[in-house]
């Protein structure tokens, strides 16, 4: 019985972490973007339906996801618009190792799985950060090439 406890209780925690990890991720997009005044339509965290709504926030029934979706144009060459777009791509993940030095003291294996996570956000997934992030230092090379 107490490694069936162990495990929902780890379980537990693993899960709570992954929430706070990807709504501190998200408000770094959100605050970076707001500070750029790029117009944000929607602040969304969870995957599943939607259990609050209020103005551009939405909570949906299971926290572990994310995103932001707000004014980027991807057909604008402007390197100033392009480097603006990646310091908000970069944002929550800067939010993220902050969050790992903070609660290094506390628990190394906190930082440890915020770690993960950021690496995982970096590489997993087909629209991550880190891909878009690629999209667009590639777009500012092709551009100082051309000149």
């Amino acid at each position: 019985m107490n490694i069936l406890r162990d495990f929902i209780a780890t379980s537990v925690q693993v899960a709570i972490l992954i929430s706070v990890v990807t709504i501190i991720h998200e408000m770094g997009h959100f605050i970076c973007a707001s500070l750029l005044k790029r117009k944000v339509y929607e602040f969304s965290i969870g995957i599943g339906p939607i259990i609050f709504r209020k103005g551009i926030f939405k909570l949906k029934l299971f926290p572990f996801s994310g995103y932001i979706q707000l004014e980027i144009n991807f057909d604008n060459k402007d390197i100033t618009y392009l480097k603006e777009s990646i310091l908000i791509f970069i944002a929550g993940y800067i939010l993220n190792i902050i969050m790992a030095i903070i609660s290094y003291p506390i628990s190394e294996s906190i930082s440890f799985y915020i770690i993960i996570f950021i690496i995982a956000d970096c590489i997993v997934t087909k629209k991550s950060d880190g891909k878009m992030i690629i999209r667009m230092v590639r777009e500012i090379l092709v551009q100082k090439r051309s000149k």
